[in-house]
């Protein structure tokens, strides 16, 4: 099945892309704070289900990470005056942060039974 093409926003939706990108970075960093705790607790400390939840979910964020990526891009082409290039910017800023934060959990070695505790610093 192909996928259609993605539904690329004007340059006025910068704002709330913004805020939804500044979301995901605050969720996915208190997420991966999370792990870490249960990873410090010792290995085999969460369950499979949990464990495999973490890693599909990451997963798919982590696949469709571009599509931020080339909305920055095309926004940039588009920004004229200096008040959107810094928001474009900052945007591209933020969505960097969200691929690092979305690729710890994903990161982290896996035994049976949960993260090992060899979580990324």
């Amino acid at each position: 099945m192909r996928q259609s093409e993605p539904m690329w926003q004007p340059l006025d939706m910068l704002p709330m892309i913004a805020r939804i990108v500044d979301e995901q970075v605050s969720g996915a960093q208190e997420q991966l704070r999370l792990l870490r705790a249960a990873a410090d607790r010792g290995p085999y400390v969460l369950d499979d289900a949990t464990v495999n939840r973490v890693e599909k979910v990451y997963g798919e964020q982590a696949a469709d990470h571009w599509l931020y990526e080339e909305q920055v891009r095309r926004w940039r082409v588009e920004a004229r005056d200096p008040e959107q290039v810094r928001a474009v910017d900052r945007l591209d800023q933020r969505a960097a942060q969200l691929r690092e934060a979305i690729g710890g959990p994903r990161s982290t070695r896996r035994k049976s039974g949960g993260y090992d505790g060899d979580m990324p610093r």
